[in-house]
């Protein structure tokens, strides 16, 4: 969920009009609860703890300039593997930046919220 696409997609709706046709909501966040219906509690911890802070200070925190080969500190192997079987990082499709874990909290309330207006008409 690249911010851009996001933006992209806001960008498509408002300029072909298509908002004028829309009931629009405001989506809340969801919990860590009901995000944990969908997710494991692994992965929301993960974001919640890696990704939603400062992500420099993180990598310095465990010992990873950002620019060299990672020591060989245990938690700084703890926090590659994760990100690499979690697919979140620069190379993925889920870019890791501050808020993120905010951003799913309202995508995911969003998206709770919508099913819902769905499924009650």
């Amino acid at each position: 969920m690249r911010p851009e696409r996001i933006a992209m997609a806001h960008s498509l709706v408002v300029n072909t009009g298509l908002y004028r046709r829309l009931n629009v909501y405001h989506a809340r966040q969801a919990s860590k609860e009901e995000m944990g219906r969908f997710h494991s509690e692994d992965y929301l911890n993960y974001l919640e703890q890696y990704v939603s802070k400062d992500i420099s200070s993180k990598f310095a925190n465990v010992g990873i300039d950002r620019f060299a080969y990672p020591s060989a500190q245990q938690p700084a192997l703890d926090f590659l593997e994760h990100r690499q079987h979690f697919k979140v990082g620069e190379s993925t499709d889920c870019p890791a930046f501050n808020g993120l874990y905010n951003l799913c909290q309202i995508s995911s309330g969003g998206s709770i919220d919508a099913a819902c207006l769905l499924l009650n008409g």
